[in-house]
């Protein structure tokens, strides 16, 4: 049923003005790039929804809420419905909004001249939702986090079950296949 939000989003795209609603989140413990990490996204589109979570070894807070909102665009059909990602994540809505355009124009380096990190997911993250902007718009919000955002609460938890218990419900096969098909 939760997977019935993929079938509406697919075949309601092209018809529906309300736009989808996608809360991310990370989380990672201990942050030094030695702990696991947990990462969810919880998508609305009208009256249905879909919680999505996974979780990776050795990684780093800033890593996973990168990775949440990726999921998110790689479940995310291509349409027209407008797509706004709120993340209580300053650095990642950064990252989407202005630091990626500069970083890509310096060599990706950052502004003290280091080379800037979580590069690939970064690329990858900029590159799909560059292609979901060839046919929608696309909005990033930054929410403070933990003041009581019932989905931002969801998926904080989520994050953090995922990374505990080394928990996914993400189908990494079915959406590399999606992933290389919205890319190409």
């Amino acid at each position: 049923a939760e997977d019935g939000i993929r079938d509406k989003l697919v075949t309601g795209v092209q018809t529906c003005a309300l736009p989808i609603f996608v809360f991310t989140d990370g989380s990672c413990y201990p942050n030094d790039g030695t702990g696991d990490g947990g990462w969810a996204f919880e998508c609305h589109y009208n009256a249905t929804s879909a919680l999505k979570h996974g979780w990776t070894e050795k990684t780093s807070n800033n890593a996973m809420e990168i990775t949440a909102i990726l999921r998110a665009f790689q479940y995310i059909p291509i349409g027209s419905t407008p797509i706004v990602i709120y993340t209580d994540s300053t650095y990642c809505k950064n990252v989407i909004t202005s630091w990626a355009a500069i970083w890509e124009q310096d060599g990706w380096r950052t502004s003290t001249g280091t080379q800037v990190k979580n590069i690939e997911l970064i690329k990858e993250l900029i590159a799909l939702i560059d292609t979901h902007k060839e046919h929608r718009q696309v909005t990033v919000k930054w929410v403070k986090g933990h003041i009581g955002i019932a989905q931002n609460e969801s998926v904080d938890a989520a994050a953090g079950r995922a990374r505990k218990e080394r928990a996914s419900n993400w189908d990494e096969q079915k959406h590399n296949k999606h992933r290389e098909r919205l890319l190409h």
